[in-house]
């Protein structure tokens, strides 16, 4: 009786030690690994040319968040091994180190622990093989409509003629940027540099066009150890290149007369032509619709609406895009420009609809220049002058002009600028006013506030640019922070002051470029 016992006492402690995963209960863990021990030494000199490079963390870190996170300057290849085992990270190059050279391991932002808590800054490990170790930096910052946390820096030193190619070679130095976009690079030979910022998907040390956002600074930077080390206020603005032609994703009749194209990305059309497009029914293709006139539509610029003559009921049609580009320049794929639709089944008896008012109905602190916009879910008949009444809380009357926007959308332009805190009352008169099949519109009636403007502000500044042949026009846009953005722009003809006028209170980013080929 006592072995057994003895033996069941033993088998609870053997099955208790037994269980994996974290421990019940406690404050979850959020704080981030840090690196608490490296080998060699942070700034180390004389190190020794078969070193090993190794580095602890706080706690065991993810292994395949490191892989992709551990940059090496100089290159040495793509033969280097990376090893994570626990808490620790193990670097083996494929050749011993130079001699007197200044060796970068810099470790991303990307390194997580389990709890996926990311190193919160760039940790850079810099050693010296010689006497000397490098003291060349840089820093700046990464704007971007999409996080920037794990975005890479990449440095060129540039050697010879030729310009760096980052689609296929890899940088000298590289670091990653911190979630507010900033980053530093450090410990870097004297000379001049091209730098480029990359939202590397692959994770190839490779910028892959069309994939991979990129951006490019502003000119080269140079580190000069007989001026400076130090260069500061490095400033990239992300993009995604654009490599291929625009396509045809969609087409479809949303009544008799009318057709929407929809494409990949916006495109470039002559307003005076619609040669560009041909719409023919399926089983009988000289059986051609004319295309009567377009517009872009104003909400979405990738969609195009058709006015076309009346089509068969039920019928299979065709829309074929023959020449168009997009804004950069490329022709339209020529796989994707034709699609298939079915026209509508009966006649269009369904009455138009306002789909969006600018601005919003009964909405406040409207700008006193607003231009007022209202925006229907179809064609218009264009024969019919719109009439739209404004007044004020007197009844008084706000003159103005009212005019066709596109063949959907009206726009409404005060002669004089809308009055400080008033209540103005906007009445769109239905009378006549219908589509194309004739159906009526409804009456409308709604209201909006001017704002305040004791309470608005402004910001100045001025623009210098230091190439003196540079030319073009210069735009400064004021975006307010927030869940709706405003955007204000002034236009400059030279470098020299700016006021941005008539802002409402808020946080403010502020963006300029020259357009140096006027488009």
């Amino acid at each position: 009786m006592k072995k057994s016992i003895s033996i069941l006492f033993l088998l609870l402690i053997i099955s208790g030690c037994a269980k994996k995963g974290f421990p019940p209960g406690g404050l979850e863990d959020k704080s981030p690994p840090e690196i608490v021990e490296t080998k060699p030494l942070v700034g180390s000199l004389h190190v020794d040319l078969k070193s090993k490079i190794e580095v602890k963390f706080s706690e065991w870190v993810k292994p395949e968040s490191v892989m992709d996170a551990v940059y090496i300057s100089p290159y040495p290849g793509e033969k280097v091994k990376i090893k994570v085992s626990g808490k620790k990270l193990k670097i083996k190059l494929p050749e011993s180190m130079k001699v007197n050279r200044t060796y970068v391991i810099t470790l991303g932002t990307a390194i997580k622990d389990y709890r996926n808590n990311a190193l919160k800054e760039t940790f850079t490990l810099a050693f010296s093989t010689g006497s000397v170790l490098d003291q060349g930096e840089i820093e700046g910052q990464v704007f971007s409509d999409t996080p920037t946390r794990g975005l890479s820096i990449w440095a060129y030193l540039m050697e010879g003629e030729l310009d760096p190619n980052p689609m296929e070679a890899s940088p000298d130095y590289a670091s990653q940027c911190n979630e507010a976009g900033e980053f530093n690079l450090t410990h870097m030979a004297p000379g001049q540099y091209r730098l480029f910022a990359i939202r590397d998907r692959m994770a190839d040390r490779l910028y892959t066009p069309a994939e991979d956002e990129f951006g490019v600074s502003f000119k080269d930077v140079l580190l000069d150890t007989l001026q400076h080390l130090q260069a500061s206020d490095v400033l990239f603005r992300m993009t995604v290149e654009d490599t291929i032609g625009p396509a045809l994703e969609r087409a479809g009749a949303i009544t008799p007369q009318q057709v929407v194209l929809q494409f990949n990305e916006p495109i470039v059309l002559n307003p005076d032509s619609t040669d560009w497009v041909s719409i023919t029914a399926v089983e009988n293709p000289t059986d051609t619709l004319q295309v009567q006139g377009f517009y872009v539509d104003p909400i979405g610029d990738r969609r195009v609406v058709l006015r076309t003559d009346s089509m068969k009921l039920s019928t299979d049609y065709e829309a074929i895009v023959h020449h168009i580009e997009d804004k950069t320049g490329f022709s339209i794929d020529p796989e994707y420009r034709v699609y298939s639709f079915t026209s509508p089944e009966s006649a269009d008896t369904t009455r138009p609809f306002i789909m969006q008012v600018v601005p919003e109905p009964f909405s406040a602190d409207i700008p006193l220049d607003q231009n007022i916009r209202i925006l229907f879910n179809e064609i218009m008949e264009p024969s019919i002058t719109p009439q739209l009444a404004v007044t004020d809380t007197s009844n008084m009357p706000v003159f103005g002009l009212t005019e066709w926007e596109t063949p959907s959308s009206i726009r409404f332009q005060s002669f004089e600028r809308w009055r400080s805190k008033q209540t103005f009352c906007l009445h769109l008169l239905s009378e006549g006013f219908t589509d194309l099949a004739g159906n009526p519109l409804p009456d409308s009636l709604w209201s909006f506030q001017a704002l305040n403007q004791d309470t608005l502000t402004s910001i100045s500044g001025a623009i210098s640019d230091p190439d003196s042949t540079a030319i073009g026009p210069i735009f400064v846009t004021a975006t307010q922070q927030g869940e709706l953005p405003i955007k204000k722009t002034v236009r400059l003809e030279e470098p020299g002051p700016y006021h941005v006028k008539e802002l409402l209170p808020g946080l403010y980013q502020l963006k300029a470029y020259r357009d140096e080929d006027q488009d």
